[in-house]
């Protein structure tokens, strides 16, 4: 019986040991949740106050508007336990943490609207370069594209291609070169019509007449020679020419627009350089909290 009694009893002592650690570790965490989200709000403000913003006496009285708030609202929450029959003492210390927390959110949102204009400015060119970035990266795919075409009409028609470059030269030159250069010119429109309504074997029999007269051509009919020679050239390529020419106009045009890109984007990433090294400059400093 006194074996029992004596195993009741340490068996007590022991569960009174657990329970009292069991509190006792409660208790601690508890406290640690109260006092450690403090402290860290305590060294947040010190740090707002002492090396991000510079407080000014606007902002000395927002910070003690802040305080005020925290009692009155602490006082509320008594006054509702007061109501209710209860009194905790201890509601007064929640007067720190709230003041903690609304002070450096009140400071960090300052500080924010403080720089947001910065900010603004910065995303605002950051955007636009990314925008010509992508506008240049489009211009150099057409362009790609256009020079596949070119490469490819010059493997298919270039020996034709380079006689038609020389023929078009020659004709441009008897008619900027001799004689009267607005007669000259209104005779090539006048043959190119005639020319255009021709089939081919009329064209090449007028030119084989013309290569074979033994006497030197007159510049006229040197002018009509040449143009003949580009007519045939023309339907025996499709047109080759004209399709070349223009993919040659479109490719130069789309040189000049990533040039003007091209530009547009060094002036944006400078831009945007020299906004980040000022954003960065404020915020190395102290913040004006005016």
């Amino acid at each position: 019986m006194d074996d029992l009694v004596g195993a009741f009893f340490w068996l007590f002592i022991v569960v009174a040991i657990i329970y009292a650690i069991i509190y006792v570790i409660l208790f601690i965490l508890l406290v640690a949740l109260a006092v450690v989200p403090c402290i860290y709000m305590g060294w947040r403000l010190q740090q707002q106050l002492t090396r991000r913003y510079r407080v000014t006496l606007i902002s000395a009285a927002t910070l003690m508007l802040v305080g005020l708030g925290s009692l009155l609202v602490v006082f509320a929450l008594v006054a509702e336990f007061d109501r209710s029959q209860q009194y905790y003492p201890w509601a007064y210390l929640l007067t720190i943490p709230i003041f903690l927390c609304l002070a450096t959110a009140t400071l960090g949102l300052w500080g924010f609207v403080k720089i947001y204009p910065m900010l603004a400015e910065l995303r605002r060119t950051a955007r636009a370069s990314k925008k010509s970035t992508t506008q240049i990266q489009k211009v150099n795919r057409r362009i790609y594209r256009l020079n596949q075409k070119l490469d490819r009409l010059q493997i298919q028609h270039g020996s034709l291609l380079k006689q038609r470059q020389q023929a078009e030269s020659q004709v441009w030159k008897l008619c900027t070169e001799v004689g009267d250069n607005r007669f000259r010119i209104a005779q090539k429109e006048r043959l190119e019509r005639e020319i255009a309504q021709s089939s081919d074997s009329q064209l090449q029999a007028r030119l084989t007449r013309l290569q074979s007269s033994a006497t030197t051509l007159a510049p006229e009919s040197e002018i009509e020679g040449w143009l003949l020679e580009i007519a045939l050239i023309d339907r025996q390529s499709g047109d080759a020419y004209s399709k070349w020419h223009s993919q040659q106009q479109e490719l130069a045009r789309l040189e000049g627009t990533k040039d003007q890109l091209s530009q547009t984007q060094a002036r944006l990433a400078h831009q945007v350089k020299e906004a980040r090294s000022a954003l960065d400059a404020v915020r190395a400093g102290r913040i004006a909290l005016n």
